[in-house]
């Protein structure tokens, strides 16, 4: 009897076996999906290894083989490495890698129409309709089921590659030819793309894509860190490529949308991916570039779900075992980054002259006593200015909502979540109060839960406030917010930007998401407010993470002929601080930073794991917290490790749960490995974030 072992997308490192029955119709081979049935459940599940023999009685069927030869021996390595160097079972990986189960019948085709290929995919609750069968469906008939929403074009609209190369400057061709030949070798290197915005980052790695791509055979994976992104950039790249030969993959899509795709890139049709960070888990078969372009976003790091991984540095490790050549691409390289360069890790390419010759933009420090509650007429003034020439503004505040904190007006309490220990926040467009936590809604005539008296403001602005004195200051203006609540519909992040560009928008409002690296030619000036909370963070990161936005947001600002202006309105007072800030400086700014954390035995010179356990109960998340830090105090014997006494999180409570914490600096990963195996036995639930930022 012919036995394959199966891990499933379940917290375990265990395989279970199944038998494959008599005239099953199909071999099976390691690699493969398939559906089996775990507890009464039906799971999709990745065979790991054949056998003929097993030690479990009572073994169930293989009840189908979903795709064949998914996984190569490669992307095993991968499995293997991320459970590893994640510290999380292979069943949790696993689920990553695999496509959803739908439960309606569906079928994927490409369909000719108005003699252009366009890529439709197809879903019914009755019943799917065979290719041919579809592909006999008239121009009218496709119209009337678009209507319907029985089939849908909006995945691939069809584009034919037309896309005119621009001629590179010097420093530009030599940054390609280093990558170009790097890739001719067949070897993995790792290179940083460095230069300050607008000196054409990504016309470099077009041509070295264009590059592997007309001369190899193998896929190509380029990440972004935020789905506006790669909408945009699979819009340039659809002109460059051809559509039919791009996926793109984000958590908008739906999840026959994805399942289309993984089909698609699993059978090598799609030879380009370009995604956001969860792009790093698919059926790749043989990569020959991958480029991570703002590579030091926060956003390619997991927080909310193991494994806790940094799409960064896996798409690094992914290069390493394809043999593939790896770009990271920034304006503002992570310390940890740069570090590698100045180690010979990395390969710097550096590029230094701005596009079309455009001056770097002018910084103004604005000093405001209003504590973040009133804007300075001197920013008014330069927004006015800019308006008046007929330019676009960006403002930037770190904060979203209408107002981030009330108070009772009778007794001084604080009007904080039950579910979370935090304050709610008011939502003008919802007219309701919101947690940012557990997304708990209170009514805005809510009053002290303490002494029932009448809440009042007592905070600082968010997005939305700012927005609404937007409006009022310039009625005859078009003024958008940029948030996560006014992006929320699917569609909607790519509709504001598409609006901003064709000029439709005067002012943008958001938080961090309009830093990111849209161009948009007719931005003269950025607004950045409330810097100090920015930067007055409880982390070692927050001054570089506000040079990193800084230098980001001069990106947007005078891009084409016009030297742009950024206006900072603070309260503190810090010489040295504006020295670095005024100058946008970020190279001079590593090095410093770097020194100041080779003096202090931070990261990069340390790696931070972080071990979280979190419980309904306050007493017993503390208790549970200490045993963790007893059983690895009792056994660490390394010298190169460093175990922080427990604490509860800085946000304690969070959705009911009373949420705790400790914190290991570490040099070598086999000694944290070997010192946290002391902890398999424990009877509770924990999460250990290997590399925490």
């Amino acid at each position: 009897m012919k036995i394959v072992k199966v891990i499933l997308p379940i917290d375990t490192d265990k395989t279970f076996d199944y038998y494959v029955p008599e005239g099953f119709g199909y071999e099976i081979f390691r690699g493969d999906i398939v559906q089996v049935d775990f507890k009464n459940k039906k799971y999709f599940g990745l065979v790991y290894e054949l056998s003929n023999l097993s030690e479990a009685k009572n073994l169930k069927p293989v009840e189908k083989k979903i795709y064949e030869l998914v996984i190569s021996e490669k992307i095993f390595g991968f499995i293997d490495w991320l459970s590893q160097y994640y510290f999380v079972s292979k069943g949790l990986v696993v689920k990553n890698f695999l496509p959803y189960q739908l439960s309606y019948p569906k079928k994927f085709v490409c369909i000719s129409k108005d003699q252009k290929f366009t890529e439709l995919y197809y879903e019914t609750l009755k019943r799917a309709l065979s290719k041919s069968e579809i592909e006999k469906i008239t121009k009218e008939k496709i119209e009337i089921l678009l209507n319907k929403n029985i089939i849908k074009e909006e995945l691939f609209p069809y584009v034919k590659d037309n896309y005119v190369s621009k001629v590179l400057t010097e420093e530009q061709e030599n940054a390609f030819l280093n990558l170009k030949n790097s890739f001719d070798m067949r070897i993995f290197e790792t290179f940083l793309l460095f230069g300050q915005p607008a000196t054409g980052k990504t016309e470099v790695y077009i041509k070295f894509l264009k590059h592997v791509f007309e001369n190899s055979k193998k896929q190509i994976l380029v990440l972004l860190p935020e789905i506006g992104l790669v909408e945009q950039t699979y819009n340039i790249f659809s002109k460059l490529f051809g559509s039919l030969n791009i996926a793109k993959i984000h958590s908008e899509l739906s999840k026959g949308e994805f399942n289309f795709l993984f089909e698609k890139i699993q059978s090598f049709e799609k030879r380009i991916i370009i995604g956001t960070r969860s792009a790093i888990f698919l059926p790749y078969k043989d990569i020959g570039a991958i480029i991570v372009d703002e590579e030091q976003d926060i956003s390619y790091k997991q927080y909310d779900m193991a494994p806790f991984y940094n799409a960064r540095d896996c798409a690094v490790y992914l290069g390493k075992i394809f043999s593939s050549t790896v770009l990271l691409v920034s304006a503002t390289p992570s310390c940890e980054t740069y570090n590698n360069v100045l180690n010979k890790k990395y390969k710097l390419l550096k590029l230094e002259k701005r596009f079309l010759g455009t001056e770097k933009p002018e910084v103004d420090i604005v000093y405001n006593e209003y504590d973040g509650k009133k804007i300075s007429q001197n920013a008014i003034d330069a927004v006015s200015n800019s308006l008046e020439d007929g330019q676009q503004v960006i403002v930037f505040l770190n904060r979203r909502g209408y107002l981030n904190l009330y108070k009772c007006a009778d007794c001084g309490e604080y009007f904080k979540c039950d579910n979370c220990s935090v304050s709610y926040s008011f939502h003008k467009s919802k007219n309701s109060f919101l947690c940012h936590y557990c997304l708990d809604e209170k009514p805005f005539d809510s009053k002290c839960k303490k002494c029932g008296g009448k809440l009042i403001p007592a905070g600082v602005w968010g997005t939305e406030m700012v927005e609404t004195i937007f409006k009022k200051i310039y009625k005859d203006k078009r003024i958008e917010r940029f948030d996560i609540d006014s992006t929320s519909r699917k569609g909607e992040r790519n509709k504001i930007i598409e609006n901003f560009i064709n000029r439709n928008i005067d002012i943008l409002v958001g938080t961090q998401m309009v830093s990111k690296g849209y161009d948009v030619p007719n931005v003269s000036t950025v607004l950045i407010l409330n810097f100090d909370s920015t930067i007055n963070l409880p982390d070692i990161r927050s001054f570089e993470r506000f040079m990193q936005l800084l230098v980001q947001a001069s990106g947007r600002a005078g891009r084409r002929e016009k030297r742009g202006k950024i206006i900072i309105e603070t309260a503190i007072r810090n010489e040295q601080i504006f020295e670095i800030i005024k100058n946008l400086d970020y190279q001079k700014f590593l090095e410093i930073e770097i020194q100041k954390r080779k003096e202090r035995n931070f990261p990069p010179f340390r790696r931070i794991l972080k071990i979280s356990h979190k419980n309904k109960s306050r007493e017993k998340a503390w208790i549970n917290i200490n045993r963790i830090h007893d059983l690895l105090t009792k056994n660490n014997s390394f010298k190169d490790v460093k175990i922080y006494p427990p604490g509860f999180n800085f946000i304690e409570k969070v959705q009911g749960y009373y949420r705790t914490e400790i914190f290991i600096f570490y040099k070598k990963y086999d000694n944290i490995k070997k010192l946290c195996d002391n902890l398999k036995n424990l009877d509770f639930e924990f999460y250990i974030d290997n590399d925490s930022l």
